[in-house]
């Protein structure tokens, strides 16, 4: 895979700021009616496994790449790339995977306090 690719893959999760956008028409601007709290709960949840995808999919992309690089360059898969850390290395281990499950946790508590702001709001006029 070329880097080239891998900026594809990175502009494909900016897609979840649309997904949210037509989540907010749908819930705020939308004259088809108010949805229920089902329908909210299960939008938001769809919102959040196509950006886990989403993330995934670029991961496995930016692996391919530092890989592809690595096999160009002739440098052992376990030697780390200039201005890398290698995979298995005490800063990924230490810091970035810990990091992920945070971020994961904030994401759904952010999720979480969302609903129940939403099931707090006052309707407004249009009964949405």
């Amino acid at each position: 895979m070329k880097v080239n690719d891998l900026e594809d893959k990175i502009m494909s999760v900016w897609g979840t700021a649309a997904d949210i956008d037509t989540f907010l028409y749908r819930y705020l601007d939308s004259p088809a009616g108010p949805l229920s709290e089902d329908d909210i709960t299960n939008t938001l949840l769809g919102i959040k496994t196509l950006h886990d995808q989403r993330c995934q999919k670029l991961w496995d992309a930016f692996e391919e790449v530092l890989k592809s690089n690595r096999d160009y360059k002739g440098i052992s898969p376990k030697t780390p790339l200039e201005g890398t850390a290698a995979i298995s290395s005490p800063i990924a281990d230490e810091f970035i995977t810990p990091n992920h499950s945070t971020l994961q946790a904030d994401r759904e508590a952010a999720a979480l306090r969302l609903l129940d702001l939403l099931a707090d709001r006052e309707p407004l006029e249009s009964g949405v």
